[in-house]
């Protein structure tokens, strides 16, 4: 899921563990210009831009563009700490990750074909679960015949 502007400069002000105040003191700006930015209430000028991406460690184009080209706050963090591990802790992640990405792909594999299933049944038969509101009364005759088509092999 892609971050919002505002998303993206309050994560990377968490990531730096600063307050919304230390923020905008930093950069010489209101606290509640901070607060609009983080709501997408509004955005900052460019100059400001540019001194909010120094101050949060980020660049402009990992805040202006909705692509992933650019690591985010919490992905560089993530990095670093990797980088810190020894041989048996990058194993130990990397066993992790493989793990749950492939745990991941299969739930949205699932997802997918249960979508297209659905899909697919509403195409073929649109109108076959509702009721015939027609009939004021169901018989043992008409339930046996229903159970008779479904136990057909050949149905």
């Amino acid at each position: 899921m892609e971050l919002t502007f505002g998303e993206k400069i309050k994560e990377a002000r968490k990531v730096q563990r600063l307050t919304q105040k230390q923020l905008a003191d930093a950069i010489g700006a209101k606290h509640n210009s901070i607060s609009d930015w983080e709501n997408d209430k509004n955005k900052p000028d460019p100059d400001t831009i540019e001194l909010l991406c120094g101050v949060l460690k980020i660049t402009p184009n990992y805040l202006l563009k909705t692509s992933e080209d650019d690591f985010s706050p919490k992905e560089k963090l993530i990095i670093k700490k990797y980088r810190d591990l020894d041989q048996h802790g990058k194993k130990m992640v990397d066993f992790t990750l493989n793990e749950e990405w492939e745990r991941s792909r299969e739930i949205m594999k699932e997802g997918e074909y249960k979508n297209k299933i659905t899909e697919f049944s509403k195409e073929l038969i649109p109108d076959a679960a509702h009721a015939d509101e027609s009939l004021t009364e169901v018989t043992d005759e008409m339930i046996q015949k229903e159970d008779d088509i479904m136990d057909d092999e050949n149905f």
